[in-house]
């Protein structure tokens, strides 16, 4: 719902509710005398009902002109009850979670050109658990490395503050965001030692994360069928896990690029290579290995240009994979997970004109 107060300021005010029932049924068997029967031990049925109510509003405003204001600035305020509870048929965890939290935002503008700003913004974000994180079964596919989900997780919530620059040219445009990040009970995997040896993984609360980096975007077409995206982020990440364990503090420099060329070889065809690389990534007890692929997509259009023969080629090199290396006082485990990320796909497309389609649209009600 919008307001508009004067000639510059609007307000907007809204609602959105989310409500998610979900009933998952997880059944194992084994085989017995040539026959499958079910293992109630590690079979297992999770049913989880959620209801978020967010209500928000929303100032905007400006000072100078309209067609050339000097300074934009907005306030906002979004309030969200969420209210969650789960059951698993095997456990007795049963859980309940209801809380309300409140979301302040505000960012102030000054363009110094039309095509040049400087901004700084603050934000509250919230980042809750989903599905997966909550269910306590444990998965014990791997006997050696089981993991579960935690019902008792918290809501992470994190407070942003961003000071941004913008400049575009004829060609080529940049653009450049610092950015200070404070999460407190953040969401991360944890690794636990257990008597019989086995190390169950696990979503866990840790208590802060503090991260402070620079993000830059750099677009650029310097001839008529190539351009190009660049952007690059490095940031310093500070964990600290000691509500979980003493002395679990991870302190580490981290960065990740991404860089989209587009081709143009001839009329009618569209040539796309992206590159991807993450640097290792700290974690609370040790380090994400470091992840990166190049993707390739190719794109011919056929005729008049309504059919288009595609070709997509993805993690070309077959390098995509995760993992992570742990490292703690009472033991050391890693892990490495690939799957088949190599593919080639063969896509064909066809639009039809568009008369058709917005002369529909205009009689959408009528009787014709």
């Amino acid at each position: 719902m919008l307001f508009r107060f004067l000639k510059k300021t609007i307000v907007e005010t809204g609602y959105k509710g989310t409500f998610r029932s979900f009933d998952s049924d997880f059944q194992s068997a084994d085989l017995v005398n040539g026959e499958y029967v079910v293992n109630p031990i590690t079979s297992n049925s999770f049913k989880f009902n959620e209801q978020i109510n967010a209500f928000y509003g929303m100032l905007n405003s400006f000072i100078g002109s309209a067609e050339n204001p000097k300074w934009k600035y907005n306030l906002g305020l979004r309030a969200e009850n969420v209210s969650n509870n789960g059951a698993t048929q095997n456990n007795s965890d049963r859980f309940n979670n209801d809380y309300l939290k409140l979301f302040p935002s505000a960012s102030l503008q000054l363009n110094l050109e039309s095509n040049d700003f400087v901004k700084i913004g603050y934000s509250k974000r919230i980042n809750r658990p989903d599905l997966d994180d909550l269910n306590p079964f444990m998965d014990i596919t791997d006997a050696l490395n089981p993991h579960s989900g935690n019902p008792y997780l918290k809501p992470e919530i994190i407070h942003i503050a961003e000071l941004s620059y913008n400049k575009e040219w004829s060609k080529y445009s940049f653009s450049t965001n610092a950015f200070y990040r404070n999460a407190t009970d953040a969401i991360r995997q944890y690794a636990e030692l257990k008597d019989n040896g086995v190390i169950l993984l696990m979503p866990k609360n840790i208590g802060s994360t503090i991260t402070y980096g620079v993000e830059t975007i750099f677009s650029l077409k310097p001839i008529g069928f190539y351009d190009a995206n660049i952007s690059i982020t490095a940031f310093q990440q500070k964990i600290n896990a000691s509500n979980l364990a003493q002395d679990v503090v991870s302190n580490a420099f981290n960065w990740y690029g991404k860089i989209i060329n587009n081709f143009v070889p001839w009329k009618g065809g569209k040539l796309q290579i992206i590159g991807n690389y993450n640097s290792a990534l700290a974690t609370a007890q040790g380090k994400r290995i470091p992840i990166y692929n190049v993707d390739m997509g190719f794109q011919q259009k056929l005729g008049k240009g309504n059919a288009r023969l595609g070709l997509v080629v993805t993690d070309m090199f077959n390098t995509l994979e995760s993992g992570y290396k742990n490292n703690t006082a009472l033991f050391s485990s890693n892990r490495t997970n690939k799957s088949d990320t190599r593919a080639l796909m063969l896509t064909f497309a066809y639009t039809f004109k568009s008369d058709f389609k917005e002369k529909l649209l205009e009689n959408q009600f009528s009787t014709e």
